[in-house]
């Protein structure tokens, strides 16, 4: 069994949307597909943590959830693993909103990567909802209009100016099954294409495809919502117009832990007349 004990998640209150968490996971990356791995294979075995802020939405009393996910998200997510050698590696570093954006995926082919004009965000439509549950579209996309990146594609040091738009789906849910006590499930897949300048050379173009998929469950609180869960992410990424005049997958990222999330300030439990929940 590769998955680590979880850490614990220390939540602090706030009067804004927040969510927190915190779980072990692991990743290999190689040049074209890789398989799921575990923690004899995996090229890192570390920590994620990840933080999001919602902005706050029009919600029913009584709902399910008092936010959702909004077109103005902002997220902060870390990995940092150890390697096969002992090293400690930074996989990932992540600051995303709908204006700008940085992000360092040094297993991705990321050294650096600032997207000033537009960023990466989040959309969501709610779908259906009850006393005890919630079904809620996904929409992520990214809009970049001006950006500088370095990336192992490049020989040099500079950064250079890139284009990059995105879009995918994806679905929340979380419902009630006993008292308190829940099911969630989450899935995100999206497509990324980022067309990058380099003086006196021919324009670089770099695909990218991500599914994320999420499973778990969930505490629904007054003033506040605990979800544990397990995740999965799958990266897919090839260039089509490449030096090498090369096809199909150039490099695969998988990855997968655990996740404990404290949502602050997004009550879960129904304002209902409930035996089992009142009990509780």
């Amino acid at each position: 069994m590769w998955l680590v004990p979880l850490s614990a998640l220390s939540m602090l209150p706030s009067p804004e949307h927040h969510q927190l968490s915190i779980g072990p996971y692991v990743a290999a990356v190689q040049s074209g597909p890789v398989p799921i791995p575990d923690r004899s294979t995996a090229s890192l075995q570390g920590v994620e943590l990840s933080y999001l802020r919602f902005s706050e939405e029009d919600s029913e009393k009584g709902s399910l959830l008092s936010g959702r996910f909004a077109n103005n998200t902002e997220a902060f997510s870390a990995r940092i693993g150890i390697d096969q050698a002992g090293y400690i590696k930074l996989d990932r570093l992540q600051a995303d909103s709908m204006l700008a954006s940085v992000r360092v995926r040094r297993n991705l082919g990321d050294r650096l990567d600032l997207s000033i004009i537009g960023g990466h965000w989040i959309g969501s439509r709610r779908l259906a909802e009850g006393p005890r549950y919630r079904l809620t579209a996904l929409v992520p996309s990214n809009l970049t209009l001006l950006g500088l990146s370095n990336t192992d594609q490049d020989d040099d040091e500079k950064l250079k100016y890139y284009i990059s738009i995105g879009s995918g789906l994806g679905g929340e849910f979380i419902g009630q099954v006993v008292g308190p006590i829940g099911v969630y499930g989450r899935v995100l897949i999206k497509s990324t294409a980022q067309n990058r300048h380099r003086r006196d050379e021919r324009n670089t173009v770099r695909n990218e495809v991500m599914l994320e998929p999420q499973l778990g469950l969930s505490y629904l609180g007054t003033g506040g919502t605990l979800i544990l869960s397990g995740w999965g992410e799958v990266t897919t990424q090839w260039e089509p117009r490449d030096s090498d005049g090369r096809s199909g997958v150039d490099r695969q990222y998988i990855a997968g832990g655990l996740r404990l999330s404290g949502r602050l300030g997004m009550g879960g439990a129904p304002e209902v007349d409930d035996p089992i929940h009142a009990s509780l």
